[in-house]
């Protein structure tokens, strides 16, 4: 079964490619990501901050994992900028979580200190399993 942590640089390529503008767009904005594994599942973890409750969506649709955010820019700002790095606007992503045995039933997901978390489990089946051999002879 193919894990997470087994992919090469290359196929984490993937994701980074999700982020550039030729997938979202120029209005749709990139945030760090990171992507966890572990013997019980998986862990994702993206930097929004400024979302506020009710602008944020996490779901899944058949075997992709959608996250979606938006961000405001603050209301009566009157200031002008001479450089601009704190996003606001929509946020979209897509992860594929197919060939990685995620248990679909009891995804989690919360969202603290401008962090959403959410964790993936893996099937029981999913998770390696030590077999012991018997030894004749």
């Amino acid at each position: 079964m193919t894990t997470l942590a087994t992919r090469t640089a290359d196929h984490f390529d993937i994701f980074a490619d999700f982020f550039s503008d030729k997938w979202v767009g120029s209005t749709i904005h990139k945030y760090p990501l990171d992507v966890i594994e572990s013997e019980m599942g998986y862990e994702v973890k993206i930097s929004l901050p400024g979302v506020e409750k009710g602008d944020l969506s996490v779901t899944l649709d058949k075997d992709t994992l959608v996250i979606e955010a938006t961000t405001s820019e603050t209301k009566g700002d009157k200031n002008k900028y001479l450089y601009r790095g704190i996003k606001t606007g929509p946020y979209k992503k897509h992860i594929s979580v197919k060939d990685y045995g995620v248990d679909s039933k009891k995804i989690t997901s919360s969202y603290k200190n401008g962090i959403l978390t959410v964790c993936l489990p893996k099937h029981k089946e999913a998770k390696p399993q030590t077999i012991s051999v018997e030894m004749e002879g």
